[in-house]
């Protein structure tokens, strides 16, 4: 009884001072006493420009990865295919009859994320850069880029029935070459806005066949093709798999209250106990 009596005086000696006090904003505060805000978001890109060559500032690198993502879908987007790094042969070296990048607009295109999923033509870039690029896509009306890249490494090599060459009668017929490539599909969201990657999402490849030697960089060819029209339904589920998590952050960051909150629900927990301690 005792006991029971000391807790329900110490709870309302709490509550009353609570609620005499007024209520104290919370802040984060730095190591040099200044008050640390919110980052701002990025509505535009700062980044240098091609014709400036400097470093990014300290100011512009700790501006650009504090600032909140906020991806805005669903949203127009386009497919841009590149072999090499941002240079007119990555544009021109295009492999005819390659679907893989036509197979991920399509996908993209269905899902709740984008409006519509357009493949631009390299061929309309002028310059040979990011900034370039950029261009292109803002002349096509996009927010978001899709940056489609594909590596291939041939490792074809003669297996065991190469032994047959030696009867001479099996040259033409003996499947004696093993057509194998290993690589790499990849694609990168760009955000045309702000000039800044959101992810990059990577496919290994891995296809082999036999046949005979004759005509085999077509056949090596066709191989690379086909893996690649494969590794392109996976390489879109795990791309719109990444869009997804980026629109739950959002929204989770969005639901968390403000800096000031936990002294406001403190004190509002405080008098609830007071007014359970006296109804009870």
């Amino acid at each position: 009884m005792m006991r029971s009596l000391l807790t329900f005086i110490v709870a309302a000696a709490l509550a009353g001072c609570a609620a005499q006090k007024p209520m104290v904003k919370t802040r984060l505060v730095t190591l040099d006493g200044s008050i640390q805000r919110p980052a701002a978001r990025l509505t535009r890109s700062l980044f240098n420009k091609p014709e400036d060559r400097e470093n990014l500032s300290e100011e512009v690198i700790q501006r650009v990865i504090n600032a909140p993502l906020e991806p805005e879908f669903p949203a127009r987007a386009g497919v841009l295919v590149l072999d090499a790094p941002f240079t007119r042969k990555a544009y021109a070296a295009l492999t005819p009859g390659d679907r893989a990048p036509q197979m991920l607009a399509k996908r993209l295109e269905k899902s709740r994320h984008f409006v519509m999923v357009s493949d631009v033509s390299p061929h309309l870039v002028k310059g040979q850069d990011i900034e370039a690029v950029r261009e292109l896509a803002t002349r096509y009306r996009l927010k978001y880029l899709v940056i489609f890249n594909r590596r291939f490494d041939d490792q074809t090599r003669v297996n065991n029935w190469g032994w047959s060459w030696l009867s001479l009668v099996g040259i033409p017929f003996a499947p004696a070459y093993t057509y194998r490539t290993t690589g790499l599909l990849e694609a990168t969201l760009m955000d045309v806005r702000t000039g800044t990657f959101l992810f990059t999402t990577q496919v290994h490849i891995e296809a082999s066949r036999r046949s005979t030697p004759w005509s085999g960089e077509r056949k090596l060819a066709e191989l690379e093709l086909e893996a690649a029209r494969q590794a392109a339904l996976k390489l879109s589920s795990r791309f719109l798999t990444k869009c997804a998590r980026l629109v739950r952050t959002a929204q989770k960051r969005r639901r968390q209250p403000p800096r000031d909150e936990p002294a406001k629900t403190t004190t509002q927990h405080v008098q609830s106990r007071h007014k359970a301690a006296s109804s009870g």
